[in-house]
């Protein structure tokens, strides 16, 4: 199974549930307890303790306020089930299987505020240290009355907390870059989108050369009152037919070769 992060936005609590059986009614279950495990980095080990035991047919939502006291604040808090408890300390991410590859086993991602809630079913896995990030959000809401967050997820093997850059550009005939702003590995990087001037009728490119990650645009209203919260896609999934991968390459060598 993958990890799943408790997110974090502004004036908004994480909520993440777990689901104790399979994500379709087709395949043989798994019908085995699990152990419930809370993961995170402190900059040079991965630490992990065991939160709870879930039986198999419950579904059971885990907040910050559920963790114990002595994890540091602003950690990326990691949730994973397992047939046995993970390793207490371990130099690389510990490893989480799944029973099933597709689809993917899921966890309810949820972020509420006083007056509102949104979620999306997600996961996420660690990612390798050499990539690159290239998205595009064409759902991104753009209005007086809605503020707009880039909450940048990062997980990679290494326990290091590595900083660097993501650049966005505003997409058209000629580029210009809007923003530059630091992410770090191993975590949540919140960037507000508002200063940027991004217009109704422009596309946006989120670049970074050297740190992939998971891209999720959290919308909301003044007040909390209404919010949303969508992710992107890498350019791969964008191509219909013929060499996905050898488009994403190409797009990817072009906006990172791009000047400031």
């Amino acid at each position: 199974m993958p990890f799943y992060p408790i997110l974090s936005a502004p004036s908004c609590i994480g909520r993440t549930t777990l689901c104790n059986f399979p994500p379709n009614n087709w395949e043989k279950p798994s019908k085995t307890p699990k152990f419930v495990n809370i993961t995170w980095s402190s900059g040079s080990i991965w630490n992990s303790i065991t939160l709870d035991y879930l039986t198999y047919g419950i579904a059971k939502s885990y907040t910050l306020a559920d963790l114990p006291t002595d994890i540091p604040q602003g950690v990326l808090p990691l949730l994973s089930l397992t047939s046995s408890p993970l390793p207490r300390l371990s130099q690389v991410l510990p490893t989480v299987s799944s029973p099933n590859q597709l689809p993917t086993w899921r966890a309810s991602l949820e972020l509420i505020s006083s007056n509102a809630s949104t979620s999306y079913q997600g996961e996420l896995d660690p990612l390798p240290e050499n990539a690159s990030l290239l998205t595009f959000p064409p759902l991104l809401q753009t209005h007086s009355t809605i503020n707009n967050f880039l909450l940048f997820l990062n997980l990679e093997r290494s326990p290091v907390m590595r900083k660097t850059y993501l650049k966005i550009f505003r997409c058209c005939y000629t580029s210009r870059l809007l923003g530059e702003f630091s992410i770090v590995s191993n975590s949540i990087t919140c960037i507000s989108l508002d200063s940027l001037n991004i217009q109704a009728n422009e596309l946006p490119v989120f670049v970074s050369p050297n740190m992939s990650g998971v891209p999720l645009f959290f919308a909301t209203t003044e007040g909390f009152t209404s919010m949303s919260l969508e992710h992107t896609h890498p350019p791969a999934s964008y191509v219909i037919h013929g060499k996905r991968w050898a488009a994403q390459k190409y797009l990817k060598s072009r906006w990172i070769s791009q000047p400031d």
